[in-house]
């Protein structure tokens, strides 16, 4: 088992400025947002070892006759492996034992947090700052807890005296930041970040503090400073080369649940700095192929959409061959409309044609597909590949199309049935408000669907 010196890399002489200079470190090479877990493990180190009492408590413990240090020990395994009751049971043997010794006590509360035991830790952290005032860990986690109960006020205090005690802990900014999120405070949560980012006193940090801000400015909807905060980001990015790979992951990832809400302007100029940051990133480019092609069709998918000659449910299969995969949901899911359209191919024989002279463009995109669809030999390949899909999953055809009306989805054609593929995978990246298909009225009120207004 690891000790907090080994997760720091550095040996038990290390003075404080060494911890320090060694946890900035390792907060470079393992980023929360891609390692939490290991994140979480840094922090603990640095927290313990840079406090003089704490670290003398930990140094005299690991040290202790008997099994002590092996429970000890194995609480923290049980608490990565997320069996946080047994760690719990654990350290309370542990606590009445070693009643004094606060690293016990502090862990005992941190995995009361991480369990939600919400009452106890706050119990905890509240003893623990009273007998350590000048505890910049204890007060951290003391506002966590508060903020969790939804005490954001009480939680802002507690940072903002954690801040004092430690201003190089940068997971005290985030949580104060988050605080004042929580209490709906957006313009201070922000002004805690650029407090950071104006510090200057660690890279990293600045990096962390305008990622912090452009997911505010995502959420909040204020895509203008989200704009401008995300061209300072990359600013910042191309001066440190160790950075570069972290935030284009990170830029990535949002720009998934960017095009999984089709967001697919945001998500086209945010892969565009991604892929300026990482240029040789495979995934990012293969992202950004697709999200071009369809903002390079968007235009005539609009027109098509509004074109009384096609069948809605012709029209959504269109869009659904031309939309990244990411926003259409599981693959599953996707081989089913395409086993649909397949096994109804004789319905959309007209629509094909149609598409071909007076939608070229989107007709040449799709060639090589409606022209295999309409070879008999070809068509039955491809629907034989579907069903042998289906069977290696364990799943029916019925259970690709759940949710979307599946049974109806084709079999509308020529009727009025109101059911399409955009059905069921409507789903807003972060307001939080109902669900709003494509063919629903939209919510702004102007009596026209979703997919014909708001939803353009």
């Amino acid at each position: 088992m690891n000790t907090y010196y080994d997760i720091l890399e550095i040996g038990q002489d290390a003075n404080s400025a060494q911890i320090k200079k060694s946890y900035f470190k390792m907060v470079r090479k393992y980023p929360s947002e891609r390692f939490a877990k290991k994140s979480m493990e840094i922090r603990k180190a640095y927290e313990i070892l840079s406090n003089e009492k704490t670290r003398k408590e930990y140094d005299s413990f690991i040290n202790i006759p008997g099994n002590a240090k092996e429970r000890f020990d194995a609480s923290n395994e049980l608490f990565k492996e997320g069996k946080n009751q047994k760690a719990i049971k654990i350290l309370e043997e542990l606590h009445k034992e070693f009643p004094s010794i606060l690293v016990i006590q502090s862990f005992l509360g941190e995995v009361c947090i991480e369990n939600n035991n919400n009452g106890k830790a706050i119990k905890i952290f509240e003893e623990l700052v009273k007998a350590e005032p000048d505890n910049a860990s204890f007060a951290g986690y003391l506002a966590k807890t508060y903020l969790m109960r939804g005490w954001h006020k009480k939680a802002i205090k507690s940072f903002e005296k954690a801040i004092e005690l430690d201003e190089d802990n940068i997971s005290l900014w985030m949580g104060l930041s988050q605080a004042h999120m929580e209490g709906n405070n957006i313009k201070e949560a922000k002004e805690v970040l650029y407090e950071l980012i104006e510090r200057k006193e660690n890279e990293n940090f600045i990096i962390s503090a305008y990622l912090a801000i452009f997911i505010i400015d995502l959420k909040e909807g204020n895509f203008e400073s989200m704009k401008e905060n995300l061209e300072k980001l990359s600013e910042e990015v191309i001066k440190q080369e160790d950075e570069k790979e972290h935030v284009a992951w990170i830029l990535l990832m949002i720009s998934k649940r960017m095009v999984e809400a089709e967001m697919f302007g945001l998500a086209e100029e945010i892969l565009e700095k991604a892929e300026k940051i990482t240029p040789g990133n495979e995934e990012i480019r293969k992202l950004k192929f697709k999200v071009d092609r369809f903002c390079k069709f968007q235009e005539e998918l609009l027109s098509l959409e509004k074109d009384e000659e096609y069948h809605e449910d012709f029209v959504s299969f269109v869009s659904s061959k031309i939309l990244p995969e990411e926003s259409m949901g599981s693959e599953l899911y996707i081989r089913g409309a395409e086993h649909q359209f397949l096994t109804h191919i004789n319905k959309y024989r007209k629509y094909v044609i149609s598409l071909s002279k007076k939608y070229s463009n989107l007709y040449e995109e799709l060639k090589d597909f409606f022209e295999k669809a309409f070879n008999g030999s070809e068509r039955n390949k491809m629907i034989k590949e579907h069903e042998k899909y289906f069977k290696s999953r364990g799943g029916r055809l019925e259970m690709a199309l759940e949710g979307i009306g599946g049974e109806k989805l084709f079999n509308n054609v020529g009727n009025n049935g109101d059911c399409d593929l955009w059905q069921g995978i409507q789903d807003t990246y972060i307001r939080e408000e109902p669900k709003v298909g494509r063919n629903d009225p939209c919510p702004c009120g102007s009596g026209k669907k979703y997919k014909k207004c708001c939803g353009k």
